[in-house]
């Protein structure tokens, strides 16, 4: 009998195939490149946001607000209520936030949607304006106190406020009538009407009909008062300041 031995066949690469396997030998080497970039190569730094500056133009009309923003800047408005920008100035219609809670807003009698204005390495200014006309103020919050303002009263605020209707709920005056505003920047409130400034010094107390109370910091201690003690027929709320720190309600007249 024969034996039949197997002799190992040589295995050949065709031009197509060795072009094949140097093609995915460059492209490992390519990301290996990339990814050694991304790990060693200095992060750019980002542009510095600066918050807008707001200037109140009086007129025997009413007020509009002058917004002044800076490169990479932000403010954010009701919608509806920008007179006018420089070119610019990029105005969009958001949800400042997520869509779900956007969606329950409406329920609670505030708008879904909110004007964001913005600036990329031009600065640019902004005309706002209230629908009825009214005084209107600039609040500064250092991050430090909290405020409740009166719902649809917050006409302009800069970027890094925050503007909740969740955490005004169970207030001292009514349950759904005003939002918290917190964080650190500017912002704009404006009333129906004129608008006054109370300070109260510490351990000074002064009575108020909530229908007129426009916004108060939340270092107040509020509380409500019955008709019949009060001596009005729809009751005031007793503001009081026990924290020493000369707090600001506003009222409109």
């Amino acid at each position: 009998m024969r034996t039949i031995r197997a002799h190992r066949v040589p295995q050949l690469l065709l031009p197509s195939t060795r072009r094949a396997l140097h093609t995915q030998d460059n492209t490992r080497l390519d990301k290996l490149s990339r990814t050694l970039t991304s790990v060693f190569q200095p992060t750019q730094p980002q542009p510095t946001t600066i918050d807008a500056q707001f200037t109140i133009v009086d007129s025997k009309h009413g007020s509009v607000v002058h917004a002044k923003l800076p490169p990479y800047s932000c403010v954010v408005t009701r919608v509806g209520q920008i007179v006018g920008h420089a070119r610019g100035a990029h105005v969009r219609a958001t949800t400042n936030g997520s869509f779900a809670v956007a969606a329950l807003r409406p329920l609670l009698g505030r708008s879904a949607f909110v004007q964001q204005v913005t600036t990329q390495d031009q600065g640019a200014d902004v005309l706002v304006a209230p629908r009825r006309a009214g005084d209107s103020t600039v609040v500064g919050l250092t991050g430090t106190v909290d405020y409740f303002v009166r719902r649809g009263c917050v006409l302009a605020q800069t970027k890094f406020l925050n503007v909740s209707t969740w955490a005004g709920i169970g207030n001292a005056f009514h349950l759904l009538a005003f939002d918290k505003v917190s964080g650190r920047g500017s912002m704009v409130i404006n009333a129906a009407g004129g608008l006054h400034r109370l300070v109260l010094n510490k351990d000074e107390e002064y009575f108020v009909d909530p229908r007129f109370v426009v916004a108060w910091s939340a270092t107040l201690d509020v509380q409500p008062q019955l008709p019949a003690k009060s001596g009005q027929s729809n009751g005031v709320n007793d503001m009081k300041n026990d924290k020493g720190v000369q707090p600001v309600p506003f009222v409109a007249s």
